[in-house]
């Protein structure tokens, strides 16, 4: 068995396996790695198995210093959930010794069910996902009330939801996140990085909705798709209130769920949500959504290794900060910071 770096496999070739295999997501896309490249200056450490000329396994990872500076392989950053593919377990090890090659420590974002080594870990977040296979019809019978009448008050109120095309409207996404991250208490991600997902999964995988109201653009969605997954990758809104009162998030998750079902997507990715975080669990609950928690798989089993806090004292005090701080210095330290974190 050969392991092969990603720069010597072909594109045709990638695709080939990718398209074989069920278990396959946004997250593996080609694209998806070149814009964690491009928006973060990651090395793309992916790796791939090969028996008899045929691929075998993928284990796509970026390899970065984590916030307390040690060198790690991460598959990968900013993914919720990213299964190691193999054709079979005996691929697993070859894989992961590549990987411990790389780095001292590799971190996969999910449980790797046919490992027989390597270290289970509790994310500390849960996954959310919508079952779309009845149709607009019965999946919205589903909704929650709230979830209802936050779809009728935004048409009362004159929301307008539409899927944007324009390049201009990726920076006018990126003004929303800045209020939102902010209003959060989290980093931003640089702004280059989303205009690299919009170059490299083109408009049909990459489908950015905007809510207006009276022409302002107020929330916006952004969903990926790769292979017949569909992920929710971002939102954001408005931080004053008269602009969220309006409800136009519910809006945007109403339109989004009809239209794939209406294209016959089976289900959406809504991502993930820290335990702690009951409002945006309840949030996605209410569009009936199903939860599991994420657990994932570190090597060597000995290492330290424990996903950053999202609770505490010291936690809050940073996420106080970034809210109060002047915009400027908000995005400057999030320059800083938002590679070894996410």
């Amino acid at each position: 068995m050969l392991i092969l770096g990603a720069d010597q496999v072909d594109a045709a070739a990638k695709s080939r396996f990718l398209a074989h295999q069920a278990d396959v997501r946004c997250y593996h896309a080609p694209a998806w790695l070149a814009a964690l490249c491009e928006g973060f200056g990651f090395r793309d450490c992916t790796r791939y198995a090969v028996e008899n000329g045929d691929l075998v396994g993928l284990l796509p990872m970026m390899r970065r210093s984590s916030l307390r500076g040690q060198r790690e392989c991460v598959a990968l950053p900013f993914s919720h959930q990213v299964p190691l593919l193999a054709s079979d377990a005996s691929v697993i090890p070859r894989l992961v010794e590549a990987a411990l090659e790389l780095a001292p420590r590799l971190v996969v974002r999910d449980a790797v069910a046919l490992a027989a080594s390597g270290r289970r870990i509790d994310s500390g977040s849960v996954t959310a996902w919508v079952d779309l296979r009845d149709g607009y019809e019965q999946v919205s019978q589903r909704f929650s009330s709230m979830a209802r009448r936050g779809v009728r008050k935004a048409l009362q109120e004159g929301i307008d939801v539409t899927l944007a095309t324009d390049a201009a409207a990726v920076d006018q996404f990126y003004e929303l996140m800045i209020e939102t991250r902010r209003r959060q208490g989290v980093p931003i991600y640089p702004r280059r990085f989303l205009h690299a997902i919009r170059r490299h999964f083109g408009l049909e995988a990459s489908r950015l909705w905007l809510a207006r109201d009276q022409g302002r653009v107020i929330a916006g969605l952004w969903l990926l798709l790769f292979q017949g997954h569909v992920l929710y990758a971002f939102g954001a809104s408005r931080s004053e209130p008269e602009a969220l009162r309006k409800r136009p998030n519910n809006l945007l998750f109403d339109r989004v769920i009809a239209s794939l079902c209406n294209e016959g997507y089976p289900t959406l990715d809504l991502g993930s949500a820290h335990r702690d975080n009951a409002g945006l669990i309840a949030f996605k609950q209410g569009w009936g959504a199903q939860m599991a928690p994420i657990t994932w798989r570190v090597w060597p089993e000995q290492c330290g290794f424990q996903p950053i806090a999202r609770t505490g004292a010291l936690v809050g005090a940073v996420s106080m900060a970034l809210r109060k701080m002047p915009v400027p210095l908000y995005l400057q330290l999030s320059a800083l910071l938002i590679g070894r974190l996410g």
